[in-house]
């Protein structure tokens, strides 16, 4: 059970922009001084099913550049 205490911080932050990834962990070391634990699950799918070849290439990268790219840009 959580205690009365308990609160949480929400950061808006778009994973694929490395400017706002930085600003984010600026605010969370403003605020609480260092992270201990970090959950990186940002991601985003697809629901056009199309077959593989016809997918087109700008959400392909969309896809790419948040669950690979912003998963790293948050782990650097």
């Amino acid at each position: 059970m959580v205690g009365q205490d308990a609160s949480a911080t929400f950061i808006q932050c778009d994973v694929t922009k490395e400017e706002q990834v930085e600003n984010m962990f600026n605010q969370i070391k403003e605020k609480f001084g260092r992270l201990d634990v970090l959950f990186n699950n940002a991601g985003i799918a697809t629901f056009n099913f199309l077959p593989f070849h016809e997918k087109p290439l700008d959400v392909v990268r969309e896809v790419i550049e948040t669950n690979q790219i912003g998963a790293w840009c948050v782990m650097k």
